[in-house]
């Protein structure tokens, strides 16, 4: 099972139920292989719909999520820009002392976890077990013991200050596809427009 580096999520869910009017987060890690969730209908029926369309731009995906469901009511879509992106990274770095060691002294063992828990009378602690059934919780102090976070002086700050570019290479290889007819012509401006950099990898 795929998850975000614990730091990222740490942060981003002490942030959370600090900054916004919420009491407490649980994220609970299903069995690989022994789960269902929402998300997996939602998945198949995208996926259904896109076998009989021929997908092109960012734009297309967006239309074809909306029309694929129609009963009880079409998926809803949120169309992000780069300016709806927050550095996660540098808030974990800014708010993180700890993330490996528990109270108690014990190493934690991320890929092992089933349950995080978030409260936001608990502002520098993460509380998790190692079973989504767990009877006891393990503690991080995410401050190490040191100085309490002053959360009124913790603000996000934008991910991105521009559109991502993509490698100057990939972009070649994008517009020879335009050159041989396997992208429609009428894509010719999207692609064109996209921003490259010669130095990305």
């Amino acid at each position: 099972m795929w998850r975000p580096k614990p730091e990222s999520i740490v942060a981003a869910m002490l942030h959370a139920v600090q900054k916004l009017h919420i009491s407490m987060v649980d994220i609970k890690y299903m069995e690989s292989g022994h789960s269902y969730l929402k998300a997996d209908s939602i998945y198949a029926t995208i996926e259904h719909a896109r076998k009989y369309q021929s997908i092109y731009t960012p734009k297309e995906w967006e239309i074809l999520i909306r029309s694929c469901r129609r009963k009880p009511k079409p998926y809803s879509v949120t169309t992000m820009k780069h300016t709806d992106f927050a550095d996660v990274k540098l808030l974990a770095r800014q708010i993180l002392i700890n993330t490996t060691k528990t109270s108690s002294g014990e190493t934690v063992q991320w890929m092992h976890i089933k349950w995080l828990r978030f409260e936001k009378n608990e502002i520098c602690i993460v509380t998790f077990g190692y079973s989504v059934n767990a009877d006891e919780f393990c503690i991080i102090d995410v401050t190490g013991g040191a100085v309490p976070i002053a959360w009124q002086s913790v603000c996000l700050v934008p991910a991105y200050i521009s559109r991502q570019h993509i490698p100057l290479a990939k972009k070649k290889d994008l517009l020879s596809l335009l050159s041989a007819r396997i992208i429609p012509p009428d894509y010719e401006s999207f692609y064109a427009s996209l921003p490259s950099a010669a130095q990305l990898q």
